[in-house]
């Protein structure tokens, strides 16, 4: 018997099934966007806007929840009369006024009862599912609900590896915190405490794709078929809103059950770039890269 064809229909319906399950498990979309395209929560349709002109997010520091303004607009976004910069963020103050170029002006208000509680008090961390060499990853769970939950924990460091590591951080933050969809592992809520770090994100219990290309030695063409349908939606989405991964391989595809569905993660090297932008660093993995490219990595470093 044939699979039936999953149309456009099919796969739109999904996203709408993803985000009600988000809403239900307390885990809505991220940030607040600001801009002129259709799909921000505050659509400004003014032709000097950019499509995604802002984004405001919430982050714990210190035990505190402060507000989070980053700037991705070309022509500016600006707090109390002060230009942030493209790809840039600061924290918001009671009473900042946000302006969008000339066209749009928001006064900033906190509620009158912030939360103050910090990571330990929200989560518990169960065990460790990976390490990288800025990062470890845990799995952990929501002790208000039971939900459980993958946490990355930054380190801090000293020196030039944590200005690196920070602007990384940074950029990682700002393209989860501004993408909600099935094929893109999302990101809940972020902590900065005084020991790193954290950044709480879906669980893919399944792991990497690496790993069940080993264990299996080979997929079958039904299942590499099925994999690369979604990882061709995810990254049409990402494409779709200005962002590019730049480090796609089986180790950044993860698995949230054996049926081989798939969330595309790790966009440490992810840039959001202007409407009429192209990017030229040469970055990703050289064991993954064409080799062409390779060549000129290896020649040039």
């Amino acid at each position: 018997m044939k699979s039936r064809k999953r149309g456009k229909k099919d796969l739109t319906g999904n996203e709408v099934q993803y985000e009600a399950e988000k809403m239900n498990q307390g885990f809505p979309a991220g940030g607040y966007l600001i801009g002129r395209h259709p799909e921000c929560d505050m659509v400004l349709d003014i032709p000097t806007i950019s499509n995604r002109h802002c984004l405001l997010f919430n982050e714990t520091r210190n035990g505190d929840v402060v507000a989070v303004l980053e700037d991705l607009s070309i022509n500016g976004t600006f707090v109390q009369e002060q230009l942030v910069g493209r790809n840039k963020r600061r924290e918001l103050e009671d009473g900042d006024e946000i302006a969008i170029l000339d066209e749009a002006r928001f006064v900033f208000r906190y509620p009158r009862s912030r939360d103050s509680s910090a990571f330990n008090s929200r989560y518990r961390i169960l065990q460790q599912l990976g390490k990288g060499h800025f990062a470890t990853v845990y799995l952990c769970v929501e002790r208000s609900s039971g939900f459980k939950y993958a946490v990355k924990k930054f380190e801090r460091r000293i020196g030039d590896s944590q200005r690196s590591q920070t602007e990384g951080l940074q950029q990682e933050i700002a393209v989860l915190m501004s993408v909600s969809h099935p094929n893109v592992l999302c990101l809940k809520e972020t902590f900065d405490e005084p020991d790193g770090v954290f950044l709480v994100l879906e669980l893919a219990a399944e792991g990497e794709l690496f790993n069940w290309i080993v264990t299996k030695q080979k997929l079958t063409e039904a299942e590499t078929r099925k994999v690369f349908i979604q990882l061709f939606q995810g990254t049409k989405y990402l494409h779709e809103r200005n962002i590019v991964h730049r480090d796609i391989k089986p180790e950044n595809i993860l698995l949230t059950d054996k049926n081989l569905s798939i969330k595309l993660a790790d966009f440490g090297l992810a840039k959001i770039i202007g409407e009429e932008s192209f990017t030229t660093t040469l970055c990703g993995t050289p064991s993954c890269m064409k080799p062409l490219s390779n060549f000129d990595y290896v020649a040039s470093g």
